[in-house]
């Protein structure tokens, strides 16, 4: 039994001398980090250089010369201005919109003064009369009105239009022109008319006025 006591009296005095060895180690003293129970190793990348060595490929000449039609340069395109055509007036056999087809003296030669005729129906009032008269003889008349959409001269194989009578088949460039429709217009191109070398012969009705202005 004393051997027994002896062995328990030891571990308990050992005991005591591990407990008290703890306690008096400072508080803050550092203790050693855990080691990790397994290691990563990190990788190393190698860098191998490589060598890329061109290679020559012959292109056919063909493919050559579509190449450089492709990016040949594109030649300039210069836009060309159109001259100042005036507008074109088909020929119908009727106004293209109702109007007044009816004139009076007075509206007659207001209408006149705002054509290229102006300074001449002013400077000359028997001039003025004949050009009225001859207006009422190619177009016709309603009372004492001159009409300015009559349509004429188809029993002959033309086509004459307006107040005086343009004939379209031998002044096509005038019934492209203007409106002959309207008297305005067709006043100025009778102007026009005039201004040619015949002037006023032009007109059937001329012979017919005249021999009351000799």
């Amino acid at each position: 039994m004393s051997g027994y006591r002896s062995q328990a009296a030891t571990i308990i005095i050992g005991s005591l001398i591990i407990y008290f060895a703890v306690m008096s180690r400072p508080l803050n003293e550092a203790r050693p980090a855990p080691e990790p129970a397994y290691a990563i190793a990190t990788p190393q990348l190698v860098q191998t250089p490589v060598t890329i060595t061109p290679v020559a490929t012959a292109i056919p000449e063909a493919t050559l010369r579509s190449i450089q039609l492709s990016v040949a340069p594109v030649a300039t395109i210069f836009s060309i201005q159109s001259p100042n055509i005036p507008t074109q007036h088909t020929y119908s056999p009727e106004p293209e919109t109702p109007r007044n087809n009816l004139l009076s003296y007075n509206e007659f030669m207001s209408a006149m003064a705002t054509t290229s005729w102006r300074s001449y129906i002013i400077n000359d009032p028997a001039f003025s009369t004949l050009l009225w008269e001859m207006a009422k003889c190619e177009s016709g008349t309603v009372g004492n009105m001159v009409k300015t959409q009559e349509i004429g001269d188809q029993d002959i194989g033309y086509t004459s239009i307006g107040v005086f009578q343009i004939n379209i088949e031998v002044w096509p460039q005038l019934a492209r022109r203007y409106n002959l429709f309207l008297a305005d217009e067709n006043m100025q191109a009778a102007f026009e008319v005039w201004q040619s070398p015949l002037g006023l012969e032009n007109w059937s009705c001329y012979d017919v006025v005249k021999e009351y202005f000799d």
